[in-house]
């Protein structure tokens, strides 16, 4: 189950893999590897229809929150149809 008070790299990919099944692939690069007093950077790409969106996070519970909140306007960017429905529709099953 996702949670969003509990950040660590299975919540960014569970949050991934809900939101992009079926319609996209994403890559994740880890960029700085946790370490004491340090949390990750980490890039992600969204590919569908031939695009790509781009996304840089340091992996916290704000840029979490950011990052399922962006989902929208990747969908439409991806040209995903409905993007609005398709976001309410997997936010849903993200809390089940």
């Amino acid at each position: 189950m996702f949670d969003i008070n509990n950040v660590n790299m299975n919540d960014l990919e569970t949050l991934l893999k809900v939101m992009t099944s079926g319609i996209a692939t994403y890559e994740l690069v880890l960029r700085d590897f946790p370490g004491k007093d340090k949390t990750p950077l980490v890039d992600i790409y969204i590919h569908a229809n031939n695009r790509t969106c781009v996304y840089m996070m340091i992996l916290d519970k704000a840029s979490l929150a950011s990052l399922e909140n962006m989902f929208p306007n990747f969908y439409s960017s991806l040209n995903i149809p409905d993007p609005e429905i398709e976001y309410k529709k997997r936010r849903y099953y993200l809390y089940l």
